[in-house]
């Protein structure tokens, strides 16, 4: 346990995401955590890491947030109603769109391929 972080009743309350984010990047790419939402400040609030509100693969959450690192991976924030869901990302779609799509989105780049591959077959016809 650190300065940052308390346990109560076997729930981990956070005062800064600092310690969140130092969580995560331990952890592999896309690798969730889960914050009980009451255990730290909302992400936009956060007077040291300064979160931007950005869009998301829809997932039932009520907002997503970003935060660009130094070496240019982001850390990626759903807001769901009594939690947040945090992983990291290799590049923010904001800095670099395409590598976003290779490494962190594959699925996207994939149909992005399909529909252009069957708009160009229908053009033909």
């Amino acid at each position: 346990m650190t300065d940052y972080e308390a346990t109560y009743e076997n729930t981990t309350y956070y005062s800064s995401w600092i310690l969140v984010i130092d969580k995560v990047l331990k952890r592999r790419a896309h690798e969730s955590i889960i914050i009980p939402e009451h255990s730290i400040l909302h992400p936009l609030q956060d007077p040291i890491i300064k979160f931007e509100k950005t869009i998301g693969e829809p997932r039932g959450q009520l907002g997503d947030y970003e935060y660009t690192l130094p070496d240019k991976r982001r850390i990626h924030v759903r807001e769901y109603s009594t939690y947040y869901e945090v992983h990291w990302d290799y590049a923010s779609p904001k800095l670099d769109p395409i590598r976003h799509l290779v490494h962190d989105a594959p699925h996207w780049l994939l149909l992005g391929i399909i529909a252009v591959l069957v708009l160009a077959r229908l053009s033909k016809k």
